[in-house]
């Protein structure tokens, strides 16, 4: 009886494999994901500011489609971001939000770092005020 070596292991496994790793990193991630990090990392770097959105789980922004048809936590994390100057879409639950500055396409770590530069320059000047009148 022959022992399959580690490289003729490996062969068996990728002509079984059915989902790419970069396809599970989208079903695992994904869009409600994304979100609910969306709604936590908005929530704290917009502390004070009245678009600040709530914190929200992934399973809460699922069940707010799923169940209502209606993505109001969606739509809170949107308004939040358009704020910063990104444009998200944040309307797909299993495949990745797209989000845009300037109308150009960027990823979520794009728009994080866009986000703090903003805020840094924006909200943490003599315009804060602003908002608060």
């Amino acid at each position: 009886m022959k022992i399959a070596n580690h490289d003729e292991n490996l062969k068996k496994i990728s002509e079984l494999e059915i989902i790419s790793d970069e396809e599970l990193d989208k079903v695992s991630g994904g869009g409600c994901r994304q979100s609910s990090d969306d709604s936590r990392f908005l929530n704290v770097l917009m502390r004070g500011h009245p678009a600040q959105p709530e914190r929200f789980g992934a399973t809460k922004i699922l069940f707010d489609v799923k169940a209502y048809g209606d993505p109001g936590f969606r739509r809170s994390i949107a308004a939040a971001w358009a704020t910063l100057g990104v444009t998200a879409d944040l309307n797909n639950t299993i495949v990745d939000n797209v989000y845009k500055i300037d109308g150009k396409k960027v990823s979520q770590q794009e728009a994080w770092a866009h986000a703090r530069a903003f805020h840094k320059i924006f909200f943490s000047s003599n315009l804060k005020n602003l908002w608060e009148k």
